[in-house]
């Protein structure tokens, strides 16, 4: 694992050192080419990203307020997966196939993000394309970097 985590580390990101590629939640240290985090607010039953009108539902129970959430590239995929599943309208940065797998850095707004699907999807530069999120399989973090709910 960490082979591939350097490798991939290398051939997209060469101008960050690796040290500064960690973020530190608490006890869970994650690698930030392998997840993405962002910032949420839940109101009443809806969860919201802060930076866009995204808005999804979840049966996580915590109180109303600001946080943050974690979610894997094989969790924004170009197909619908589980059965709390979120639409996203992303905008291709990079498109890359890597073996039978799609790797899709894209944004939404102000906010990018980085899929990874099984199958082969080759997609230009500036396409517009639907992406899907299992919210189910999201991280939750409060405010405080510590882990909520491991999805």
């Amino acid at each position: 694992m960490l082979k591939y985590i350097l490798t991939f580390f290398i051939v997209i990101q060469p101008a960050f050192s690796f040290e500064n590629s960690k973020i530190d939640l608490g006890n869970f240290l994650i690698n930030k080419f392998e997840i993405t985090i962002k910032e949420f607010k839940k109101s009443g039953d809806q969860f919201s990203f802060l930076q866009n009108n995204i808005q999804w539902k979840t049966k996580l129970n915590i109180k109303d307020g600001e946080y943050k959430v974690g979610i894997r590239p094989h969790n924004i995929t170009t197909y619908k997966e589980g059965s709390n599943t979120l639409e996203i309208k992303g905008k291709v940065l990079i498109s890359e196939i890597s073996g039978s797998e799609s790797l899709i850095h894209f944004t939404n707004g102000d906010l990018s993000w980085v899929s990874l699907s099984n199958g082969v999807f080759q997609k230009n530069v500036g396409d517009e394309m639907n992406l899907y999120m299992n919210t189910d399989e999201f991280v939750y973090f409060d405010q405080n970097e510590r882990l909520i709910s491991n999805g």
